[in-house]
């Protein structure tokens, strides 16, 4: 029952993206990630560049396929170098765009098994969402990347290839998509944690620090109420910290249920 509810509240988590943000900006972190996804776009243009004109490759001299996906890639490359880091909106939107084209590039080529390995750059935006984004994001991206599998595991077989292999393509990138997921779980909830006090699961002072701001752009007047244990010192000489816990606990649970989530 806890494992159907913990996954219900990472379901229904929203990501806080500017927090994400804004907390990799101050660690100094922002700029090195901007370059490394930039990098990831150029090493996929390059790529395009090199199997083109190879038996891997798209038909014709370049070819409209590889054109597309060495333009692709550079545009990628050159919009993380060169510009802010995306809006939420914008990132969705980028991710979107990725997952399109590498399902048609690699749709696109000859060499039905070669082709069948490009969805392990589906894996590439799939850690991508899973860190920035949400559940439901990774959901809708897990979908496609599931239906790409499908799609280049059938285009083996109708090619002429043992059934067998086509199989064993489609489980190895079946595990590979799948893996975005099992990461997104634990990120949540390393975050999740990070965020709450581990005995009482309230937010704690980072976690507040995140929560607080969207409260207050939505409301024209907030209130907030502090108040006191009184005599908890007691409880926890006479008793002991054991019992001085569960009064917590206990107390908080009371502040659940009369405040709500």
């Amino acid at each position: 029952m806890k494992a159907g509810k913990t996954l219900t509240a990472w379901w229904n988590d929203s990501v806080d993206y500017r927090w994400l943000v804004r907390t990799l900006a101050a660690r100094s972190t922002l700029g090195p990630a901007k370059f490394m996804i930039g990098v990831a776009g150029a090493a996929i243009a390059i790529m395009g560049a090199v199997i083109a004109g190879t038996p891997v490759g798209p038909p014709g001299q370049p070819g409209v396929a590889a054109t597309i996906g060495v333009a692709s890639g550079i545009l990628w490359a050159l919009r993380w170098w060169l510009l802010p880091w995306p809006s939420k909106t914008e990132s969705l939107v980028l991710i979107i765009c990725a997952d399109l084209l590498f399902t048609i590039q690699f749709l696109l080529l000859p060499n039905r098994l070669f082709g069948a390995m490009g969805v392990v750059l589906l894996v590439v935006t799939g850690s991508y969402v899973s860190f920035f984004h949400g559940a439901r994001a990774l959901a809708v991206h897990s979908a496609w990347s599931v239906l790409s599998v499908i799609v280049f595991s059938v285009r083996i077989v109708t090619g002429g290839d043992d059934v067998r292999l086509a199989l064993a393509v489609g489980l190895l990138l079946l595990a590979a998509v799948v893996s975005a997921l099992a990461y997104q779980v634990m990120n949540w909830l390393l975050r999740a944690e990070s965020l709450s006090d581990p005995l009482t699961e309230l937010l704690n002072r980072r976690g507040l620090e995140i929560r607080l701001p969207p409260l207050v752009d939505g409301h024209p007047a907030v209130s907030v109420m502090t108040f006191d244990l009184d005599e908890f010192k007691k409880i926890n000489d006479t008793y002991g910290h054991r019992a001085g816990d569960a009064v917590l606990v206990s107390t908080a649970r009371r502040l659940l249920d009369a405040a709500g989530e």
